[in-house]
């Protein structure tokens, strides 16, 4: 069954948070007025206006170096060697693996599945692609990492504990486990942290504080050591002051 993978919704379609799954997980959402949104699972509760980052690793050995069984050319199956964690089965599906080092280093594929598989185990990863593995062979050399789709258990942005990126921010109320619409690009109200905000300045995650899923200005006057390193994700458009809703115009993806 194929699932098309831009919606063209209506005003209030971006508000629908279910319990159940409508569409495939990352399927992109445009309103009429050009704000995109993609579609997600939340892993803990997600205020509205509150920015929403990617999903933890499963464990930090599937990072990279993990290592597979050599994959002729047009293979669709690519066996890996766990480590660090048990797995459920299709953990991964719709997310990536890409060879870290080795021959094909640099290559990266969708997952379409796999089987559950115990710590040390060896299991299998059916690639999404028809053709199969392309361009290099693996070989026993090879070592792959793995990551979850960047919108399956997305959570609320993290100010101390930054181990993912941001992905962009939940237009409403969001339970834990429930399918939402995260957004990317467009107007949108935000929380603003310890500043008041200036129309025109870029926006980037506040991240030297208790308040999770804010943002504040990256601007000369508030630098700080972590500035630097941060994302820019947005430009304000109007002013808020600390803890007030700011409206910015989002860049995350368009």
């Amino acid at each position: 069954m194929a699932f098309p993978l831009t919606v063209y919704g209506k005003f209030g379609w971006e508000k629908v948070v279910t319990s159940t799954q409508k569409h495939k997980l990352g399927t992109r959402m445009e309103l009429p007025d050009g704000r995109v949104f993609y579609y997600s699972f939340s892993d803990g509760i997600i205020g509205a206006g509150k920015l929403v980052q990617q999903a933890v690793l499963v464990t930090a050995t599937h990072v990279r170096g993990r290592a597979v069984a050599a994959a002729a050319l047009g293979t669709r199956a690519i066996i890996v060697t766990n480590s660090g964690a048990s797995l459920v089965k299709d953990k991964y599906k719709d997310g990536t693996i890409f060879v870290s080092d080795g021959a094909a280093e640099g290559h990266v594929y969708i997952v379409q599945g796999h089987p559950a598989a115990a710590t040390t185990a060896t299991f299998k990863i059916t690639i999404d692609e028809e053709d199969g593995i392309q361009d290099e062979a693996l070989t026993t050399t090879s070592k792959v990492g793995l990551r979850l789709n960047k919108f399956l258990d997305a959570k609320l942005f993290d100010s101390n504990a930054i181990n993912g990126m941001p992905v962009g921010v939940a237009p409403v109320e969001v339970a834990d486990n429930r399918y939402f619409w995260c957004q990317t690009w467009g107007e949108a109200a935000i929380l603003m942290i310890a500043q008041t905000s200036i129309a025109g300045f870029v926006a980037r995650p506040y991240a030297t504080g208790t308040v999770d899923g804010g943002v504040r200005m990256r601007k000369t006057a508030s630098l700080q050591a972590t500035d630097a390193r941060l994302p820019q994700i947005g430009i304000f458009i109007s002013a808020a002051t600390s803890t007030g809703y700011s409206l910015m115009f989002l860049t995350i993806s368009r």
